[in-house]
């Protein structure tokens, strides 16, 4: 029925408003909107949040979501099942494995796999690997040419710019390693 087929005084039905959302997804929370991410390539990447951004750069693959406010951008790939969440943003890394990165969290230019995981208000960067059972939490940065793995703990406003942290190693505190090796100590 066209408009002028309708008769004097009839409501018109209001449009539907376009939305992106594909799915309804729960990511541990409760169901939200979400959509599948295209990858570069392509190829069918994972699951994104309405409420979350990756540009069209990113490549997610399957089983790997991004939800919460979280932001991913540039060359950054998210693979394996890593979950990348909460108010995270995410630049020209790699997070893979089952690692898991959330809470206030910048990730610029590093590379976060395995079981890792980075939260609260962390920052890893400028080249450096977290990896392994690792944990970087609190205010701690970590950057450039740096090694996070095993069962290490880098947390508080630790700065961690060189060096391997391996081991049950624990950094805490405002404790700042410029060189060197952390070795199952703390």
């Amino acid at each position: 029925m066209s408009i002028s087929d309708q008769a004097p005084g009839e409501k018109r039905k209001s449009r539907t408003q376009f939305r992106a959302t594909e799915y309804l997804l729960n990511f541990g929370d409760g169901p939200v909107p979400g959509r599948i991410h295209t990858n570069p390539d392509g190829s069918v990447g994972g699951l994104v949040a309405d409420t979350a951004e990756a540009e069209d750069s990113v490549v997610i693959e399957k089983d790997a979501k991004v939800f919460g406010n979280a932001r991913v951008f540039g060359a950054s790939r998210i693979e394996g099942t890593a979950r990348v969440y909460g108010n995270t943003r995410v630049d020209d890394s790699v997070i893979g494995g089952a690692a898991q990165v959330h809470g206030n969290v910048t990730v610029d230019r590093a590379t976060v796999t395995d079981r890792a995981r980075v939260m609260d208000d962390a920052g890893v960067g400028a080249g450096a690997r977290v990896g392994g059972n690792a944990v970087v939490r609190g205010g701690a940065k970590v950057m450039g040419d740096v090694v996070v793995d095993g069962d290490a703990v880098v947390e508080g406003t630790a700065w961690i710019a060189g060096g391997h942290v391996t081991g049950s190693a624990v950094v805490r505190g405002s404790t700042v390693v410029r060189a060197g090796e952390v070795i199952d100590g703390s």
